[in-house]
């Protein structure tokens, strides 16, 4: 199950960018500043993804890229505020929630029923009403299509579910009826899977059916409320993107913009380097440091919610033994391999919460877990597991970093007397292993995290006990009942301290392995002077 993780599927080697040949290098880069100039006097930005965008159908987007090329053509009710970005940049406000559609909304005492006041006369791009009635639809459509849509809008409250009613007593009004307080719910009308599509053209197009994707809404756009509508869209290759001439709100800097889906690594620096790019997301790691001090580019790299996790189901042996797992956390050299795998883009940290999911992440409670092999060695022995013992471990093999990742793990658990054997599995096959119950696997590697960006939300799918979702298969005594205390707090600071009591039980437990916080990193061309970052990318925030 998805909730928005990012992987770094691409790797690049200077063999890799040798086989380009250097005839071809040159001519990328000498054909760049006519292009560039002629982009920037015709108001085109070019975009480079380093994945492709499965589906444009928000009550079905999931993965990163999907989510990257859906939240530009709807609006929500809802949206995050900007705070200062590095290096002259601007970016998100994870807990600053501001209106968008929604000029304003109160909040029941009992925290159980929002008011929405919408903007008035506002209007789709076709000229349709973009009224109370076309929200209550998108809402309705997404929870009951059953897609990732779903889990966003009912913020994964789903027995019973967290949305009971939504209503339009006026064109500008809209009720919402929840089973529960839930004050993250305004963040939750913010991704786009709340985004507000067009019932007329939905309807004249396949329309909804319970639990069932509707295979035309999967490429192309019904209305479009958001900045931008979709042009051109070749699925895999590239997408076109032109500013909506009846959008609402503030007109985008820019009037096109070119998204190339990329999938080399090798291509990506190259056109990044060249100034073919304006933009480049999902460039690894690796790719993006060589960059640093180049004239024509700059490297932001932003706090983000996706860890670098090992995880290690309880539910084989000797992983069941909590000593066991701990002895594993302590035999890692955590710094060095920020350092030399995510060259230095990250932040360490052992807990439940990624630093970005502050105030629920505390740094002194959540302290990086040190390398200490003494210790681990101590707690082997306290553990009583007999050694050497073998375990297997699996990873994606799309993912370069996490193949780095599993020979580190396996080099250094050797010297505790623990022999790993690394399972490399097809993308198609991780996933659906890590998703199966019971869990069929020992232990495995992963990036993942929260696409609302609250404590409750993430938990909700990733430590909870009877979760379909729990793809580490953590179960932590004591702490779900605390996590549904904290769901329906009244109160931001009842809320904020019964996810802080979380945290001290689930380092108790080591029920798996945060190795380091990834960065977002993103490649600008020194043309590009507009750089908003958003975990939903927020292109309409972009230009020169």
């Amino acid at each position: 199950m998805y909730l928005r993780s990012r992987k770094l599927r691409n790797g690049l080697s200077l063999v890799a960018v040798g086989a380009l040949g250097l005839g071809s290098l040159l001519a990328s880069v000498l054909s760049t500043p006519a292009a560039a100039s002629a982009r920037t006097a015709t108001g085109q930005l070019v975009v480079d993804l380093a994945g492709g965008s499965g589906t444009v159908d928000p009550a079905q987007a999931c993965g990163f890229y999907d989510v990257a090329m859906t939240g530009q053509f709807y609006a929500r009710l809802t949206q995050y505020g900007a705070t200062s970005g590095p290096d002259g940049t601007t970016q998100f406000a994870p807990n600053n929630i501001v209106p968008w559609l929604a000029k304003s909304w109160t909040v029941s005492p009992n925290g159980r029923t929002y008011t929405f006041h919408l903007v008035p006369g506002a209007k789709f791009a076709n000229g349709d009403p973009l009224n109370a009635a076309a929200v209550v639809y998108s809402l309705e459509r997404s929870i009951n299509t059953g897609g990732c849509g779903q889990y966003f809008v009912l913020d994964g409250i789903t027995s019973p579910e967290l949305v009971q009613k939504i209503t339009a007593p006026d064109s500008t009004t809209v009720v919402i009826n929840l089973s529960q307080a839930d004050g993250d719910f305004p963040q939750d009308l913010a991704q786009p899977g709340a985004s507000i599509v067009d019932p007329k053209v939905v309807q004249e197009h396949g329309g909804v059916v319970p639990n069932k994707v509707n295979t035309w809404m999967e490429s192309h756009i019904a209305g479009g409320s958001g900045p931008y509508v979709l042009q051109n869209y070749v699925p895999g290759e590239s997408a076109t993107l032109v500013a909506n001439p009846n959008y609402f709100g503030q007109a985008p800097p820019v009037k096109t913009i070119l998204v190339k889906f990329i999938s080399d690594d090798a291509t990506l620096l190259l056109r990044a380097r060249s100034g073919e790019a304006d933009v480049t997301l999902g460039m690894s790691p690796e790719s993006v440091h060589s960059l640093v001090g180049n004239p024509g580019t700059k490297v932001i790299a932003d706090p983000n919610t996706i860890s670098l996790q090992i995880m290690i189901p309880d539910n084989h042996s000797p992983e069941s033994n909590v000593d066991f797992r701990a002895a594993l956390s302590y035999a890692l050299p955590y710094s060095q391999i920020l350092q030399k795998l995510g060259y230095g883009y990250g932040q360490l940290f052992y807990g439940p919460y990624p630093p970005l999911l502050a105030p629920a992440y505390d740094a002194a409670l959540e302290k990086p877990r040190t390398f200490d092999l003494a210790k681990a060695k101590h707690l082997l022995s306290e553990s009583g597991v007999k050694l050497p013992v073998a375990v297997s471990l699996i990873t994606d093999g799309s993912v370069p970093l996490e193949q780095q990742l599993a020979t580190v793990v396996k080099s250094y658990w050797a010297e505790i007397g623990v022999n790993v054997t690394i399972k490399t599995l097809t993308d198609a096959n991780f996933e659906t292993t890590i998703n199966t119950n019971p869990k069929p696997y020992q232990m495995g590697i992963t990036e993942d995290g929260p696409g609302v960006i609250d404590a409750g939300y993430y938990l909700g799918y990733d430590m909870l006990c009877t979760s379909a979702f729990n793809a580490g298969g953590i179960c932590v005594p004591g702490a779900d009942a605390i996590y549904y205390k904290a769901r329906s707090a009244l109160t931001e600071a009842q809320r904020i301290a019964d996810y802080h009591a979380i945290i001290p039980l689930w380092t108790a437990d080591s029920p798996k392995i945060p190795v380091y916080a990834i960065d977002a990193l993103t490649v600008l061309n020194s043309s590009v002077k507009q750089y908003f970052y958003a975990e939903e990318t927020e292109m309409w925030k972009w230009g020169y």
